[in-house]
């Protein structure tokens, strides 16, 4: 006859022994990530954004080789409150408002 208490002891070591295996967790299989020359992540250069062909052409002031100003009508102004908690989302926003839009030189952040 099987004692309780020696069933309850086997229970106990059956559960101790799989819990490593059960206890994997999503971090144990890193995706594959580019890894600096120190073996730290590393970041990415964003890429140069270009205007679509139907995008309207920016006038740089004279043409004189002038930059566009914050006055110009013609572009679309995006202000953003940069703070410092924030700030890497922040940074996300303003990459995705360029990445996904057809016109990215045409656009002022304030």
């Amino acid at each position: 006859m099987v004692l309780p208490g020696s069933i309850a002891a086997v229970a106990f070591l059956l559960i101790t022994l799989s819990a490593p295996l059960i206890c994997l967790g999503i971090r144990s299989f890193p995706a594959r990530t580019e890894l600096g020359s120190d073996g730290s992540f590393g970041f990415a250069e964003a890429p140069e954004y270009r205007n679509g062909v139907d995008c309207p052409v920016v006038n740089g002031g004279s043409g004189k080789g002038v930059g566009t100003t914050s006055c110009d009508a013609s572009l679309v102004h995006v202000a953003m409150t940069l703070d410092s908690e924030y700030l890497r989302g922040s940074m996300a926003a303003v990459h995705s408002v360029l990445r996904h839009t057809s016109c990215p030189e045409n656009l002022f952040f304030h």
